[in-house]
């Protein structure tokens, strides 16, 4: 199936795609919900290059492009009261926390995001609180929140990471973090 095919299935399911789109404006406009009177914006950028890029009339996934993710992060942050990012990229089966995956998330977070989980190391990684730019508004980051279901059987990839957060107009407020065992 092609990202158009999978959009399309998930619209038709009553679900909403983050990180693609069947266009490059599509596959960076912010998704948005309202949880109980709290606007939230939903983003998610691939960081490893490998999936096929959304270009202007083509679907595709969101690539790291930095100028294209500090705008749709920035654009997020004015429409919403939570920006929550995902990064798909990093380092495969290194349990500790992914130096670049955390160098993106300090980017994400001095550009507005309250959130950025990772995925794609298929090992749950630690849960950090940073204040990138100092302004007192914390950034919760996870860098890789393991595999919650997937078919590997190496060490630690049978264990995944529920990342619950409570955030209300002025950010993230408190989090706690569960595990997944299967």
């Amino acid at each position: 199936a092609t990202v158009g095919d999978t959009v399309d299935a998930l619209a038709a399911a009553g679900l909403t795609a983050i990180g693609a789109g069947t266009s490059v404006d599509g596959a960076y406009e912010p998704r948005s919900v309202e949880i109980d009177g709290v606007r939230v914006a939903l983003l998610a950028f691939d960081a490893t290059g490998a999936g096929p890029r959304a270009r202007a009339g083509a679907p595709g996934i969101a690539w790291w492009d930095e100028t294209l993710v500090r705008k749709a992060v920035e654009h997020a942050r004015v429409i919403a009261d939570v920006v929550a990012v995902g990064i798909h990229g990093g380092t495969e089966y290194v349990p500790g926390t992914d130096p670049y995956l955390m160098r993106l998330a300090q980017q994400l977070g001095g550009w507005g995001a309250d959130v950025v989980w990772g995925t794609g190391s298929h090992v749950v990684q630690p849960v950090h609180m940073i204040d990138p730019d100092g302004d007192g508004r914390a950034t919760v980051v996870i860098t890789s929140l393991g595999n919650l279901i997937f078919d590997q059987h190496l060490p630690g990839t049978r264990r995944g990471a529920v990342l619950e957060v409570l955030a209300g107009g002025d950010g993230v407020r408190a989090w706690r973090a569960g595990s997944t065992d299967h």
